[in-house]
């Protein structure tokens, strides 16, 4: 996938990496310069111009100069599917943990400097893949995976998509 920050850089995503135009060349990011993973599944940038990227094996962030892992010592286990940065400065990560599958959370949130779960239980029906995030105009957030898609509002109410027109709601990968 591409993605443009707000200095006007491009970013590429790819299985093998991540990668930064800036109208004078290419950089590359692998394992080799601190990726916590070469599988890239997504970025985001936040409000403080910080690049997320999720990858098989966690989330780096890359603030312009350096680069900082999370994965499974900070309890941010799994493979992250999505990322997603709020407008309040939190950064979102859909997990392959699966959603209530184990004792971490499928959705973490990072801010004041640590991950913490935000939603553990009660949506069994998505089954272990999330595969995408996205947050609505409201704060709600959509997920999707391979038994469907949900809505989770901010008092951490989720419910099913049962019914979406036009759509086979058991195979959406994406939002």
């Amino acid at each position: 996938s591409l993605s443009e920050d707000n200095e006007g850089h491009l970013w590429i995503v790819t299985a093998d990496g991540l990668s930064r135009y800036d109208n004078t060349g290419l950089l590359s990011f692998t394992r080799r310069e601190g990726l916590t993973s070469d599988e890239v599944f997504g970025l985001a940038e936040d409000v403080a111009g910080n690049v997320w990227i999720g990858t098989r094996s966690g989330v780096t962030k890359y603030d312009g100069k350096r680069l900082t892992t999370f994965d499974a010592s900070q309890d941010l286990g799994g493979s992250v599917n999505s990322i997603l940065a709020d407008q309040k400065g939190a950064v979102w990560a859909a997990t392959d943990i699966g959603i209530s599958q184990s004792k971490r959370s499928t959705l973490m949130k990072y801010s004041d400097g640590r991950w913490q779960q935000f939603l553990k239980s009660g949506v069994e029906f998505l089954g272990r893949r999330t595969g995408s995030l996205a947050q609505d105009q409201y704060g709600d957030f959509w997920f999707s995976s391979f038994l469907g898609t949900a809505i989770l509002d901010e008092e951490r109410v989720c419910r099913r998509i049962d019914s979406l027109p036009v759509i086979d709601r058991e195979k959406i990968s994406a939002i």
